[in-house]
């Protein structure tokens, strides 16, 4: 408590969105401590390091940094050929699966889309899973387990302003603005190229649901966007006068309202994760994404394997996935919780 919770690592962690530092915004430690664990390398300073006993150090940061996923996505695309097709820019309106303990046919998934309707033998939710509800036919415990996420409001803000104190290319973290008296306040700034006035700026907004994770009605989502707006040029101009620089306007701003999906601490000592994952292969419906591991690109794709290897693979490789089968976050999170026994 008091200063240290100004100082490093955890500005760093809340600078980039994954919770303030006081309120209730505040997320549980154990998502502070893995976030530094893996997107970091102050794993390396000890204190930060409890899990990597006889280690040298922590981890060096995600694989897929600076990986080109886009091109291999497009790669694996076309290697497949016809056995894999891609809708892009489709909603998906509705999915109807058969109920818990419902004999099984093929293809008895439905889900209908604005491209057309499927039929499906499995489906593999890979997106937040408080926003699925808007389309899937849950049931109880799926319902339950999602009405327990929750999420923080992030910005992006595209400025122009002339702030030479900034070194293009460099990330310039701002101490005291990852506090609720300081919300809209860039977190982060960056001067992305040397021969521009663009500027790029990070900030939080108010949460947009309430601490029981009720979601806030459309119209008053919508007057605290309007009021957020401004109150991030305002605080993005005070940033850069501050640094000795002439703030020119904003070009664009990009509100994420579902950042960050997280649960709280009570939720993670009850085995939250233990209880997603005995929803696995349940209803031929699976789970992947940030609620399941971490809100890191590598740590993502990393569960996502793991995920295909355990409940799709031949049964040759079976052996491989039991012996890996203690590798997912739901056994580090009942681990850690229960250690630690508070947030």
């Amino acid at each position: 408590g008091g200063s240290g919770l100004r100082e490093w690592p955890l500005v760093f962690t809340s600078s980039h969105g994954y919770g303030l530092l006081d309120g209730d915004a505040t997320p549980p430690y154990y998502y502070w401590l893995r976030f530094m664990q893996k997107a970091t390398n102050v794993a390396r300073l000890g204190v930060w390091w409890r899990h990597g006993a006889g280690l040298p150090g922590g981890p060096t940061g995600p694989s897929l940094r600076g990986f080109d996923h886009n091109t291999h996505f497009l790669s694996v695309v076309s290697e497949a050929g016809p056995l894999l097709k891609v809708h892009m820019s489709a909603c998906v309106t509705s999915v109807c699966r058969p109920p818990t303990g419902a004999r099984r046919d093929p293809c008895d998934i439905k889900v209908c889309t604005t491209a057309g309707n499927f039929a499906f033998d499995s489906l593999i939710v890979a997106m937040d899973l408080k926003a699925a509800r808007r389309f899937l036919d849950s049931e109880v415990e799926e319902a339950a387990m999602a009405a327990q996420i929750r999420h923080l409001t992030y910005y992006t803000v595209v400025s122009r302003a002339t702030v030479p104190a900034l070194e293009p290319g460099r990330v310039f973290y701002v101490s005291n603005s990852q506090t609720t008296a300081e919300l809209c306040a860039p977190t982060i700034m960056l001067k992305p190229y040397a021969d521009s006035d663009v500027l790029i700026t990070w900030a939080y907004g108010q949460p947009p649901q309430e601490p029981d994770g009720v979601a806030v009605g459309a119209a008053e989502a919508s007057e605290r966007a309007a009021a957020e707006r401004a109150a991030l040029e305002s605080r993005v101009m005070d940033s850069v006068g501050r640094l000795g620089g002439k703030f020119h306007g904003i070009e664009r701003v990009e509100r994420w309202g579902e950042y960050f999906p997280h649960v709280g601490s009570e939720d993670l000592r009850a085995g939250f994760h233990s209880r997603l994952d005995a929803l696995q292969g349940g209803r031929g419906t699976y789970y992947v994404g940030e609620i399941c591991n971490l809100p890191l690109v590598s740590e993502c794709i990393d569960f996502a394997r793991y995920l295909v290897r355990r409940c799709f693979a031949p049964q040759s490789d079976l052996l491989t996935v039991r012996q890996e089968k203690r590798r997912p976050v739901e056994r580090a999170a009942d681990a850690e919780l229960a250690a630690a026994g508070r947030r």
